[in-house]
């Protein structure tokens, strides 16, 4: 194997693990909790939507937010939001700078962008 090929396949690897990493942990006794459980279980787009923007405000410390952040520019990259994936992006690369698939997802709205 070359080195290219080797270090390829590493980046795969880390895009892979990075992608399944994030699990959501709902402490239900909490109002941020009790938020969350009900976006975790809507199916209405529109009202998930805003139920995660909701939380973004008035949480925006939680130990939940990139997961948040991370519903949220997933939505707004397949609505073709553009400017909102860069900001949720934004956001969650502020929080935690090795989220690799937020700079993928800003990647591709720049790309849309020319």
């Amino acid at each position: 194997m070359t080195t290219k090929t080797i270090a390829r396949v590493t980046l795969l690897l880390l895009l892979s693990i990075a992608a399944f990493g994030q699990k959501l942990l709902i402490e239900t006794d909490t109002q941020e909790g009790q938020l969350l459980q009900q976006i975790d279980n809507e199916t209405n787009e529109v009202k998930r939507v805003a139920s995660l923007e909701q939380f973004a405000k008035l949480f925006p410390n939680h130990e939940a937010m990139t997961w948040v952040l991370g519903q949220l520019q997933a939505q707004y990259l397949s609505n073709k939001q553009w400017d909102k994936v860069f900001e949720a992006g934004t956001r969650m690369l502020g929080l935690d700078p090795y989220e690799v698939a937020a700079a993928h997802n800003c990647l591709k709205a720049a790309e849309a962008l020319k």
